[in-house]
């Protein structure tokens, strides 16, 4: 099995930082009601850009949308589940009168419902492969409530120093990569970001079940030492990991649906920039975290232009291409929900 060094993948992780939680919170453990699985109306999934177009009003297809989605919402035909911590993490420097009116549209249109954040779903999926309870819910109870006194100045310089950091290790990775030959395919990078992936999570995995730490000797990507890290506080035994370990050699852990969906949308962005001769952003990976929960979970998306055509381009929603709008295509998204 491939290590890490060899394959395509540059640093494709900017995790929201540990104060996101200092700032905000869902409902508190004992105010929610037990783990519930969703059933009702149609999930849409809205980014900060158009929750930022919601309270600024600049557009006109974006106040007629969010007007049907008022609408709606209130008839219990639909939820806006929010993107808890990627809102907190895109929020924090934006001026109180802006951040507060982003907070509080997310909370009116959400229903009172969440997604899970990638890395938690990306863990419980790993998690459900030996304990399939683990897996459920794939939507969360409880709004987003701001804590009196919050330092948003402070969570600021944490989200540039995240930025920031992020783009140091893009600078320092040689790019493109050695391994990358002008007739690659989308498949073939794929495939690589894949190779590399399970080969950081059957490294981790051997360590817990050999010594029960994440000593592996080689740098790993942050999404798998955050499952790692999962599997060590649920208590995983030695013959889970071995289970897991036999998942990962036969591909079905890869191919659990929130990864495949995060690994394939990385390929499509890396064979674009690739084939441009240009690097990712960091405000990419916030994007792709959000658009891999969303591709499995909602029934309607709604992002920016690049990223509506990157989930046209992945495939990943053939069956439901004209259910993912940009801005552009705002005045459709209204139309549809309007029909409803």
């Amino acid at each position: 099995m491939r290590g890490g060094d060899e394959t395509l993948r540059r640093p494709d992780s900017m995790s929201p930082p540990d104060g996101s939680k200092a700032i905000g919170e869902q409902a508190p453990a004992e105010a929610r009601p037990a783990p519930e699985e969703y059933s009702g109306p149609l999930k849409v999934s809205l980014d900060q850009n158009f929750l930022w177009n919601f309270h600024t009003r600049e557009n006109a297809g974006a106040c007629r949308l969010h007007a049907a989605l008022g609408e709606k919402v209130a008839r219990g035909q639909v939820i806006c589940p929010l993107h808890f911590q990627e809102t907190i993490f895109e929020s924090a420097m934006l001026r109180e009168e802006l951040r507060n009116g982003i907070f509080a549209i997310g909370n009116a249109l959400s229903g009172g419902w969440a997604f899970r954040f990638f890395g938690e779903r990306i863990a419980r999926e790993t998690l459900g492969l030996v304990r399939p309870d683990q897996n459920r819910p794939t939507l969360v109870r409880g709004p987003l409530r701001i804590r009196p006194g919050t330092d948003f100045e402070a969570m600021g310089r944490l989200h540039r120093m995240a930025k920031g950091e992020y783009q140091q290790r893009l600078d320092q990775t040689p790019y493109p990569p050695a391994s990358y030959r002008p007739e690659m395919s989308i498949d073939d990078i794929h495939r690589a970001i894949r190779l590399e992936r399970a080969a950081s999570m059957w490294r981790l995995l051997k360590a817990i079940r050999r010594d029960q730490n994440l000593e592996t000797g080689k740098p790993e990507w942050e999404c798998t030492v955050g499952i790692a890290q999962f599997l060590l506080q649920h208590d995983i035994s030695s013959e889970e990991c071995e289970t897991l370990i036999g998942a990962v050699r036969c591909h079905r852990w890869e191919g659990q649906p929130t990864l495949l969906a995060h690994s394939r949308l990385c390929a499509q962005l890396e064979l674009g920039y690739l084939k441009a001769g240009r690097r990712s952003r960091p405000n990419d990976t916030l994007d792709i975290y959000r658009l891999a929960v969303a591709v499995n979970e909602a029934d309607i998306i709604c992002c920016d232009h690049p990223m509506a055509e990157l989930i046209r381009q992945t495939k990943l929603r053939d069956s439901r291409l004209q259910t993912v709008f940009s801005l552009k295509t705002a005045e459709d998204a209204a139309a549809l929900i309007e029909a409803l």
